[in-house]
């Protein structure tokens, strides 16, 4: 009837962000963003048995997506979405379709379960691969010693089963963000950041006021809160972008901060992707740039496209690839997922975990957030508390009520004395666990450098018999994978030898 109808649309028009004095506002009057949510509003009002929806969970703040993600698991029909929000995808859908290399390929379960068979997938996919080869070359050889010898129909014999052998597929291993990382650049002091009393804002209109906060060298805070909340401004007065309207901020000794525009505003839009790195250091040559810019997913012609040109994606990329190329020991990062692809946003999560100065960060990428952050800064209402933790830590403090802000800013908030530090958390454990990460993914790399290893000694070994020598086309097949082998050695070793210099840089932090 017209009053359920009438409830409902209430509440999915609150759901998705819109308060009640928006319900009567015509469209045209609404930013982009605002109107793609009063279409997704649209969209779930509609009585149908099957949902299409791509990215759903852009433009939404966090209460947005927990409302979508409440509507979909309580949805009676059926729904494909594409989403690069991982928490977002653990919590609505049963099966995941990845597209990758030209194939879609089908798994079941959530994105964790999908991360799994995925992984198990490949690994299966190798293993069957090097079996075939060792089998192939086995097969060979007994063809070779035995064609023209007194086990001749046998040597012919298997020849046709070769022929008629289906190949094993070779797995397709994507190592384009193989070196991405960040540099921390030289250590600063113990004080990294501190903000003293400040009020954010734009032509004195305060968003968030009276905060106070200490950043010390290594720990990491995800700031939070709903859309228009003031997350962006309270992070540009961090960078000095905007001056604050109260109070002051100040970088500790020897800080170089480093600072992600999630509008991108610091791309030049008449510029061409090659120039966007190199004018950072003309000393660099233009293959230097070229292979730095290559790890970033820029091939061939691509670094010669005007910026202006670039897609959303290939955009955020290239200011990701600047921030890093500078490096700092202050990171300030503005919503920095936005764009990402989700194998983008694993590589930019694992550089940021070896991080070994200060980071901020503004997000709504939950899954994102409890990987890098240790400290949360909820601002809401014009205010900005501190919870120690990450997401999914201050999510369960809240549901039993035992969530306690380390320092809370606003008018009627408890402030911290001027010149008198906020309380800080040490970030020791959140360190040596990134340590244990590191020391694993070094453990994993020493035993593929030895396998790939063996592999070219065996190689070597076959190349100085007569039978190989008297092959042409064996010999140019061993020679290629050898090449290969070297080329995947040389990749791994400049890995270990990455990985080995942050463990080393983690270590003197706890130290």
């Amino acid at each position: 009837n017209g009053y359920k109808l009438h409830a409902e649309v209430e509440r999915v028009l609150t759901g998705v962000g819109f308060t009640k004095s928006d319900w009567e506002r015509p469209i045209h009057e609404f930013s982009g963003g605002q109107q793609n949510r009063a279409m997704l509003a649209r969209v779930l009002l509609t009585k149908v048995d099957l949902l299409l929806l791509d990215e759903p969970t852009n433009h939404l703040d966090l209460n947005g997506i927990e409302f979508l993600e409440e509507f979909l698991q309580s949805f009676k029909g059926s729904f494909l979405l594409i989403s690069h929000d991982r928490t977002f995808l653990n919590r609505t859908i049963e099966k995941i379709v990845e597209l990758a290399h030209g194939k879609l390929i089908e798994y079941h379960g959530n994105y964790e379960r999908f991360l799994q068979l995925r992984e198990e997938r490949i690994d299966k996919m190798a293993t069957d691969y090097e079996r075939q080869q060792e089998f192939i070359e086995r097969t060979q050889e007994f063809i070779r010693r035995n064609i023209a010898g007194q086990k001749t129909k046998q040597a012919k014999s298997r020849r046709k089963m070769l022929a008629k052998l289906d190949e094993a597929e070779r797995p397709e291993i994507d190592e384009t963000f193989a070196n991405f990382r960040l540099e921390a650049g030289p250590r600063s002091g113990a004080l990294a950041l501190t903000a003293d009393h400040i009020t954010a804002g734009y032509d004195d209109k305060a968003v968030v006021g009276d905060f106070t906060i200490t950043v010390r060298r290594g720990e990491r805070y995800a700031i939070m809160g709903p859309n228009g909340s003031g997350k962006s401004t309270l992070l540009k007065t961090f960078a000095g972008r905007l001056q604050p309207l109260a109070g002051s901020v100040a970088y500790g000794h020897n800080v170089r901060v480093g600072y992600y525009d999630q509008t991108l505003g610091d791309l030049d839009p008449l510029g061409r992707v090659i120039d966007e790195v190199w004018n950072l250091d003309h000393t660099r040559t233009e293959e230097q740039v070229r292979n730095y810019l290559a790890q970033f997913s820029f091939f061939d012609d691509d670094v010669f496209k005007k910026t202006r040109d670039l897609s959303g994606g290939e955009r955020g990329r290239l200011a990701l690839a600047k921030i890093m190329y500078v490096g700092g020991n202050v990171m300030l990062l503005d919503e920095p997922t936005n764009h990402l692809d989700v194998y983008t946003r694993e590589a930019l999560e694992e550089a940021l975990e070896r991080f070994t100065g200060a980071l901020v960060v503004v997000s709504h990428d939950r899954y994102f957030i409890d990987r890098v952050a240790e400290n949360i800064i909820l601002v809401e209402d014009g205010r900005a508390e501190v919870y120690a933790g990450n997401y999914s830590d201050l999510v369960e403090r809240l549901k039993v009520g035992v969530a306690q802000p380390r320092v809370a800013a606003g008018p009627s908030a408890g402030r911290v004395p001027a010149g008198e530090p906020a309380p800080t958390h040490k970030p020791k454990k959140k360190t040596d666990k990134r340590i244990k990460k590191i020391e694993e993914e070094i453990a994993a790399l020493e035993e593929r450098i030895a396998s790939a290893e063996r592999e070219r000694e065996r190689n070597d070994l076959l190349l100085c018999s007569e039978e190989v020598y008297r092959d042409g086309e064996r010999m140019k097949k061993i020679q290629s994978r050898n090449a290969d082998l070297k080329a995947m050695i040389d990749l791994l070793y400049g890995k270990w030898e990455a990985l080995a210099k942050q463990r080393e840089e983690l270590q003197n932090v706890v130290a």
